[in-house]
């Protein structure tokens, strides 16, 4: 932790989420060091915060009248005494031990509202807004986080009152007998997964198991020994985009339900909870290959609901729940009513515009219960997408609260090669755990977030990470509203799409003014990096906007028709070595050759242009 907390705000505002009845008595006279000490060596583990409170001075007290993972929490004011934590159960305990913790960190350091490094005589009351607040990482688009990573990550997520986990897998799990798909990609290890497990479990976060069961299976269908289970491996339409090669398993196939029963069973005897996510989004190759005479004759809301309901039907023989990505379903809403009654609807979209309303209330009319799924806007963006990510979350959390949903699950993606750097996601998560919490995602959180998630004494580093994420912000508007012909930009920004856009069509804008803009952001938050951070995370931020400032020149001198920047291979060469760098300190070597290839690919192209 940082020396001082350099700010005039008492500790209660320094909380994330921020609760929702407090009261500050004053200073205390128990000493916060022991508690900071104790959460670095230990986390939130209940065990170890249960087996020494006697030592800690905490006294834990059942109270039914709380509401569930509802907490109170009393800082006496006089010596001698014990910090009380009330609750109804133990996830209320954990979020009880979750803001003492924070109290710890926030009153560090004699400008903290105390001459003396103590708790802040207080009370504090709070629940949460909504019941299950969980997070999705992204771990089969080539990134692998390694375990000390992803342990890390879990303990910050504990902290922000997160209570449920999952890792989106396609082939990135050890699976017995398929070893084949898995070959160099550093993938989970059952061992790690149950490992994963016991370390949530330890601090309050349910996890979910996860494998995409019927879509996203190109890594499976690209092998010789699985090949013959795909719908197709011609040409296909991606809703209005031309693709080529297999992605979706035949829904036809009845060899395709033993392997996704094979797959479900391997991970479901890895995790406690008896949830898995089957996936089942984007197929619509589906109707375009070896099923197209089955979808003539039934319809594809019949082809597509009758597999993902056999999936699930597969899952709930063993004990366990499903849960189902419902783009495809929503599209075609006949298709839930052939799915069993115990499948979660996990209703997703990461733009401002999404329909959580009007899509939590035809699940939920079906008898499905619903989840709402923003994204952190981190991928495809370099630097995040402050002001699309911060509409997405706000709509699902507002919406999902009107509509009856009893979750949320944010996505954090990796799209295009994992390129962005974690900071980016973790910046957007912490939003989405104070959003999901509080039923307020419009509140400001920058300086508690800058503090409990970053370590920044200064406070500076959240509202920072803001003003990079909006760098482009002129240019992706422009992108919204494209020209007659053109396509609308969504899930990435326009630095990012400059150099690798995700299909034809896009018209970048040649604004003289709004690419000046852009650069000059980049430039002044350069000079405004704050400097007391640690030094990894003051290394992903460098590099995140050395990144961000080439694709800005580059991007600006194709769209409007200049001459590259005499440094670019120079400036590309230095982006692809750090991504290489960066890589190591948090992910797993397997992946990262191919992640690393994307430079290649468009130093290929910028050399091709330049001719």
């Amino acid at each position: 932790m940082p020396t001082a907390v350099r700010s005039s705000l008492a500790p209660l505002d320094l909380l994330i989420p921020r609760p929702r009845a407090c009261r500050l008595v004053g200073p205390s006279a128990l000493a916060a060091a022991p508690l900071r000490a104790f959460a670095r060596a230990h986390g939130l583990d209940s065990g170890a915060w249960v087996g020494h409170a006697d030592e800690l001075g905490l006294l834990h007290e059942r109270d039914s009248a709380l509401a569930a993972g509802g907490y109170r929490l009393s800082v006496p004011p006089a010596e001698r005494s014990r910090v009380t934590l009330a609750a109804s159960d133990d996830e209320g305990f954990r979020n009880a031990r979750a803001t003492l913790v924070q109290l710890a960190r926030a009153c560090f350091g004699p400008e903290s509202g105390s001459t003396r490094d103590v708790l802040p005589a207080c009370e504090i009351e709070d629940a949460s807004a909504l019941p299950i607040r969980g997070v999705m990482l992204d771990v089969s688009r080539l990134r692998v986080p390694t375990m000390t990573h992803l342990l890390g990550a879990i303990d910050q997520l504990a902290l922000l009152k997160f209570n449920h986990v999952q890792l989106y897998i396609e082939h990135a799990f050890r699976y017995r007998g398929h070893e084949v798909i898995s070959d160099g990609v550093s993938p989970v290890t059952p061992d790690e997964l149950r490992r994963i497990d016991d370390h949530c479990r330890a601090r309050g976060l349910t996890l979910a198991a996860n494998q995409n069961c019927f879509g996203h299976m190109h890594r499976w269908l690209a092998c010789e020994r699985y090949a013959d289970l795909a719908e197709t491996h011609g040409q296909w339409y991606f809703q209005d985009m031309h693709r080529l090669g297999a992605f979706s398993l035949c829904p036809t196939d009845p060899r395709c339900l033993a392997l996704v029963e094979d797959l479900v069973s391997q991970q479901l005897a890895c995790v406690s909870s008896h949830l898995i996510n089957v996936g089942c989004d984007e197929t619509y190759d589906v109707g375009q290959g070896r099923s197209r005479d089955a979808v003539e004759r039934h319809g594809r809301a019949h082809v597509y609901g009758s597999f993902v309901a056999q999936v699930c039907q597969r899952v709930i023989a063993s004990g366990a729940r499903p849960l189902f990505w419902a783009d495809i379903a929503l599209e075609h809403p006949e298709a839930l009513d052939l799915l069993p009654d115990e499948a979660i609807a996990l209703a997703w979209s990461y733009e401002p515009s999404a329909a959580f309303a009007q899509w939590c209330r035809t699940c939920r009319a079906r008898g499905h219960e619903t989840w709402v799924c923003p994204g952190t806007s981190s991928w495809r963006s370099i630097t995040g997408r402050t002001s699309e990510r911060r509409g997405n979350i706000a709509r699902a959390v507002c919406e999902g609260l009107e509509s009856g949903a009893s979750g949320m699950l944010v996505c954090d993606w990796g799209d295009a090669g994992h390129l962005q750097q974690w900071p980016i996601g973790l910046h957007a998560l912490a939003h989405a755990a104070d959003a999901a919490w509080t039923g307020k995602p419009e509140r400001d959180i920058s300086r508690a977030e800058s503090l409990q998630v970053f370590g920044d004494a200064s406070l500076q580093v959240g509202s920072w990470l803001d003003a990079v994420g909006d760098a482009d912000v002129d240019l992706r508007r422009a992108m919204a509203t494209p020209p007659p012909g053109a396509v609308k930009l969504h899930n990435a920004t326009v630095l990012f799409t400059s150099l690798w856009p995700a299909r034809e069509g896009y018209v970048i804008p040649d604004d003289e003014a709004k690419w000046r803009a852009t650069r000059e952001r980049l430039a002044a938050l350069a000079d405004a990096l704050p400097g007391d951070l640690s030094p990894l995370l003051r290394d992903q931020l460098e590099h995140t906007l050395r990144f961000a400032t080439f694709a800005a020149l580059v991007g600006e001198a194709q769209a409007r028709g200049l001459r590259l920047p005499a440094t670019w291979p120079a400036d590309l060469d230095l982006v692809a070595r750090d991504h290489v760098r960066l890589w190591h300190a948090t992910s797993r070597p397997g992946g990262l050759a191919e992640s690393a290839s994307t430079f290649e690919i468009l130093r290929t192209r910028l050399l091709a242009r330049g001719r």
